[in-house]
């Protein structure tokens, strides 16, 4: 599986840290609430983001819609 970090790294490589993400993500098996995306807060400056519906916290990523 190719996991991205953000729209910055897309054309990059993916990382330990990036699968890790992914990988979190993948574990809460439904239990998203119907979120479409997924971030870690202390990582992220995007303002569009942050406008979305939190629904979730798993660690340090926020999961919303």
């Amino acid at each position: 599986m190719q996991a991205k970090c953000d729209n910055s790294g897309i054309n990059k490589p993916d990382n330990p840290k990036a699968k890790k993400a992914v990988n979190e993500a993948l574990a809460l098996e439904g239990q998203g609430h119907d979120s479409v995306f997924f971030y870690n807060p202390d990582k992220t400056s995007s303002k569009w983001l942050r406008t979305k519906t939190v629904t979730t916290e798993n660690g340090n990523h926020r999961f919303a819609k």
